[in-house]
């Protein structure tokens, strides 16, 4: 065996030896790293000749960082070797590889994205229209968006006059929104790394902008102004969380390189063991302190956010427990079940029923109604829930010195961007911090309504509701369902930048005549009961197309394998084991190193696949 630090050859302690650890990165995120290696200092030049004449007061663990590869027959590593412990005699070192050395020689520690320049947006000379700042080949969009702060001021609104769309001439300046991918580019060119995106190129998700972004009034254009302080490394090691994809950051050449999990893994040949020796499997359901730790078996969620919409968005604690339910085989049906009817009644009084079972209260208001407003509805073929939620109230008519005011009425998505597993001490959970936005209504009347909209909070001031500010406020009466959810809602702000807001855009207009959105989910119902199908992914964390379990192997998390076995070979630990005429995932191959070289007995740690 040869150790080369800095290309030269290292001498090994005599009758020393070290454990390489070889893991899987969706268990930990790590590759390949070792616990001390122990290289003499007295009598040996060669180790001299290397490490130098270190000064033991002045040293600090990690500090020392050397470029080292360890060779044996059938196997080879190229690394980082850091320094941990210098005695007079002997120097220990670790040594990383992949995921480990990029946390060892992290360049990125103190490189934050909001400090990189990633440019402005590339307006072009003279006057653009909002066709023109729509157009998806552009580095970046400027779609309509309401400040939560300043909601009567405009933000790239727009006028449509039956044939096209014009800007409102309330508008101070535009603000734009970058697509994602451009960003991550600029990251790089920023930072002076290459990189190779292809594959992402080439997916649904070069679609996705960034919606976070300013008031055009304040001149901020720069791109760097929206994004929250993470560094390059966090915000890489955060997107994979999102896309389930993999960013190989390499520090010698500045190069990173993009792959989805699910090509990654495909790439990788099944082993089979053969000359297994021993085994030993443990159950740990029952054990407080062992858990499993890879990424499939955990829960998946988005980042609370302070938003109006997000109790509606992210609700797993609602189906906890079974509730009645109204049964509809698609929204189409459901919509034109429950919409909106009105009709007159005694004494030419307006009456407002909601869905076609209604019964009519003395005077034609919604009490004692027999309809679904408080029920929790679920269309089969999205596999959508939706409850009633109440955006104001509508004035009907006086009697006496009384008022008679109705309800006004949207079908809310309930949890589409859940976990789908309810938040328990029991669940381990990873927060994913690319986040859908929130997308609601305008509605303020029927004259002034221009459709469905992005909305930003900015400020910290906590959660508000489009109506806050308004005197009808307090008339607004949730039915049971939504009532219940915003009842859950957290009170607390929280800095509005501190996470980013993504959702598709590809220059369609949901709904013609209406406000442009970023579209975040497929199944998509305005607030004039209208229905659309945007076909993209969407963001749904349990879509068939977008969940954990369709990207990598699921494993039996209960039920944890130990075998040893006689090999020359060092196998890839990402691959599907093939043991005893069954399929495992690894965990981690521990295989241990002498000055002769690598032990032919390997360890492994393995869960079983779950067969479908």
């Amino acid at each position: 065996m040869r150790i080369l630090i800095d290309g030269k050859e290292a001498v090994l302690k005599k009758d020393s030896s070290f454990d390489l650890i070889f893991e899987n990165r969706l268990f930990l995120g790590r590759d390949a790293y070792t616990l001390n290696i122990t290289f003499p200092l007295n009598d040996c030049p060669k180790n001299k000749a290397i490490f130098g004449h270190i000064n033991r007061a002045d040293f600090k663990p990690g500090k020392l960082v050397y470029n080292c590869e360890i060779r044996d027959a059938g196997v080879s590593f190229s690394g980082s070797i850091s320094v941990t412990g210098i005695s007079q005699s002997e120097i220990k070192c670790q040594f990383a590889e992949g995921r480990c050395e990029q946390t060892v020689t992290d360049p990125f520690t103190e490189t934050y994205i909001n400090d990189l320049d990633l440019g402005k947006p590339e307006l072009p000379h003279g006057e653009i229209t909002p066709a023109e700042a729509w157009r998806h080949t552009r580095s970046e969009v400027a779609l309509p968006w309401i400040n939560d702060e300043y909601p009567l001021v405009a933000n790239n609104w727009v006028i449509y006059d039956g044939v096209s769309y014009s800007w409102n001439p309330n508008n101070v300046k535009l603000s734009w929104m970058p697509y994602l991918i451009v960003i991550a580019k600029r990251i790089c060119d920023a930072v002076g790394y290459t990189y190779d995106f292809i594959e992402w190129e080439q997916s649904e998700y070069k679609s996705l902008i960034i919606c976070n972004t300013l008031p055009g009034s304040w001149n901020m254009p720069d791109f760097k102004y929206v994004m929250p302080r993470w560094t390059v490394s966090e915000f890489f090691e955060k997107l994979e969380l999102f896309l389930m994809c993999e960013f190989d950051i390499d520090n010698r050449t500045k190069h990173i390189r993009f792959q989805f999990s699910k090509t990654a893994l495909s790439a990788v040949a099944p082993v089979k063991l053969d000359a297994v020796l021993d085994e030993f499997s443990e159950d740990v359901s029952h054990s407080k302190e062992a858990s499993c730790e890879y990424i499939g078996v955990k829960r998946l969620a988005y980042k609370e956010c302070d938003h109006y919409l997000w109790p509606y968005y992210s609700c797993d604690w609602l189906f906890e427990t079974d509730r009645p339910l109204c049964t509809y085989p698609d929204i189409r049906t459901m919509l034109e079940k429950n919409k909106r009817r009105d009709s007159i009644g005694i004494e030419g009084r307006p009456i407002v029923n909601w869905g076609d079972n209604d019964t009519v209260g003395k005077y034609g208001n919604l009490r004692g109604a027999k309809n679904n407003i408080g029920s929790l509805i679920y269309c089969s073929a999205e596999d959508t829930y939706f409850s009633f939620r109440s955006i104001g109230t509508e004035f009907l008519y006086d009697i006496g010195k009384n008022k008679i005011y109705t309800q006004i009425y949207v079908m809310q998505p309930l949890n589409v961007f859940g976990s789908g597993i309810a938040d328990s001490d029991n669940v381990s959970t990873e927060e994913i911090e690319f986040v859908p936005p929130c997308i609601m209504e305008t509605r303020i009347d029927d004259v002034d309504d221009m459709g469905m909209m992005l909305r930003l909070r900015i400020s910290t001031d906590g959660l508000n509701s489009i109506f806050a500010d308004s005197p009808e406020a307090s008339d607004i009466y949730q039915p049971s369902i939504s009532a219940a959810i915003e009842a859950g809602r957290m009170d607390d702000g929280s800095e509005f930048f501190d996470c980013i807001y993504v959702g598709y855009w590809e220059g369609a207009v949901p709904f013609e005549g209406k406000s442009p959105f970023p579209i975040i989910d497929n199944e998509i119902v305005n607030d004039a009961w209208q229905y659309c199908n945007a076909h993209f992914p969407g963001l749904r964390l349990t879509d068939k197309y977008r969940n954990v379990q369709s990207q990598i192997p699921m494993i039996e998390q209960k039920r944890k394998y130990k075998f040893s076995w006689l090999s020359t070979t060092l196998p890839n630990p990402r691959a599907i084991f093939h043991i005893k005429g069954k399929r495992y995932v690894c965990e981690k191959i521990t295989a241990t190193f002498t000055e002769n070289g690598m032990s032919q007995l390997l360890k492994g740690e393995f869960y079983p696949l779950v067969e479908s």
